[in-house]
């Protein structure tokens, strides 16, 4: 308890020395407070450090579902999907009684290596278990408005989740997107001018307002507020979404990429970064 009290008070040398104190004469204890020091190192990006305490914690109690549960976290945190899933999927977490937080994950594990019905079973299930959870009715509501292929419905769901955390940008950034999916362009400029203006500094958000904009006609806008995602480190498939549009036009990139899509035998559907 202090040491998450220190944690949580920015004092994160001291919590971490605080941390290192408990043995492993208490393994539930000792695995947790590893859990701990695992994601005060991921938050100052030190992705080695953390996955080395977050697997002491393991070792120190692989049979506790936390400490598991802990480690795939992690791993999903850092974009190690396959290492993930093989924990989600595994004994101690893969169980009759598994709780809507593991299915959750699984699915956006499922959903980021491009395995959507998988994902979209796995995102029903914990919505049948938290059916007012935010985060689940984002999730699954973008999902469906960025495949084309349930756009109404997950805009619905999106507005339930807006309701409820109406001060979070990247679901202020969902209910925008369904709205552009759905031609609703005036109104998407107006939630997604909000969504940036609660999470400034987040590229795709501000791609999303770049669109939008284009589609109404403000084009200089919209090229301002793709350059401002391209100075927001983008990742590379983004980077080059948005590096085409500012030379291209979105018209022209979207007719490339319905092409692309369409070849694959895919949606033709402008498809979210």
């Amino acid at each position: 308890m202090l040491g998450q009290t220190l944690q949580e008070a920015g004092l994160t040398t001291a919590a971490r020395a605080t941390f290192a104190e408990i043995g492993m004469g208490e393994p539930i204890l000792y695995a947790a407070a590893r859990q701990q020091m695992a994601w005060s190192y991921q938050e100052d990006d030190r992705d080695e450090d953390a996955l080395i305490h977050a697997r002491e914690a393991l070792n120190a109690a692989p049979e506790d579902p936390q400490a598991v549960y802990g480690l795939a976290g992690l791993l999903t945190s850092q974009e190690r999907y396959q290492e993930a899933l093989e924990l989600l999927n595994g004994p101690a977490l893969n169980t009759g009684d598994q709780s809507w937080q593991v299915r959750f994950t699984r699915g956006a594990v499922y959903e980021s290596l491009g395995r959507f019905e998988e994902a979209e079973a796995e995102l029903w299930a914990a919505l049948q278990e938290e059916p007012d959870n935010a985060e689940v009715l984002n999730y699954l509501g973008y999902m469906w408005v960025d495949s084309g292929q349930r756009v109404h419905q997950g805009a619905e769901m999106i507005a339930r989740a807006v309701a409820a955390e109406p001060d979070s940008g990247h679901i202020q950034d969902s209910l925008g997107w369904a709205q552009y999916r759905q031609g609703q362009f005036e109104a998407a400029v107006e939630t997604l001018e909000l969504a940036v203006s609660l999470e400034p500094g987040n590229a795709v958000i501000n791609d999303h307002l770049g669109d939008a904009y284009w589609q109404v006609g403000r084009r200089r806008e919209a090229e301002f507020q793709w350059s401002r995602a391209l100075s927001l480190a983008p990742e590379p498939d983004l980077r080059a979404q948005v590096e085409a549009k500012l030379e291209r036009g979105l018209g022209a990139v979207q007719s490339v990429s319905a092409v692309a899509r369409a070849d694959n035998g895919q949606s033709a559907s402008p498809v979210n970064p």
